[in-house]
């Protein structure tokens, strides 16, 4: 449940649909009542073109795809960024229950407001070693890799592990 993102019920009329669309989280499709006929990507979509002056992400072009229909207490799964289309054949209740992970500057933002937080792992960099080769504008190599070292031993540390079971509890309660 920690990556549960959005669940929405969408009521559709015969012939009822958005159009080809996709999403960058994990979506269930589980049919409430009535029937659809959903057209569903082989494969994601890389580089989507989306039609221009619209509210909602309509992709310009068709796209290949296997189809399916489903009625009453079935379930579809789709992956992100898989393209998808739904019609409805007979008046329809759908739901989706979508997961989305967070992205990595989400993630490394939040992380970096817990390490402000906490002095004990908020260290700052002291130039141990430095030398010559960093001299005025330059940064050497050497002091790239004690950079990063810095960085992966904090995401290393129990305090890491400590953060990010935080940070998915708390995202659970603010929504």
């Amino acid at each position: 449940i920690w990556l549960l993102d959005d669940i929405m019920g969408s009521y559709s009329t015969t012939g009822g649909g958005v159009g080809p669309h996709l999403d960058s989280y994990h979506v269930f499709l589980v049919q409430g009542m009535g029937v659809r006929k959903w057209k569903i990507a082989r494969e994601p979509l890389q580089n989507a073109d989306y039609i221009e002056n619209l509210d909602l992400k309509i992709l310009k072009d068709d796209f290949d795809g296997d189809m399916f229909e489903v009625s009453v207490g079935d379930v579809i799964y789709i992956p992100p960024m898989y393209p998808h289309s739904g019609t409805t054949i007979k008046e329809s209740m759908t739901y989706s229950i979508g997961f989305l992970g967070p992205s990595l500057s989400e993630m490394m933002v939040e992380y970096g407001h817990y390490i402000e937080e906490h002095e004990a792992i908020n260290s700052r960099y002291t130039a141990n070693g430095l030398d010559t080769s960093s001299a005025g504008p330059l940064i050497s190599a050497k002091e790239v890799d004690n950079f990063r070292a810095s960085i992966i031993n904090t995401i290393k540390s129990e305090d890491f592990d400590v953060w990010l079971k935080s940070y998915f509890t708390r995202r659970d309660d603010d929504d």
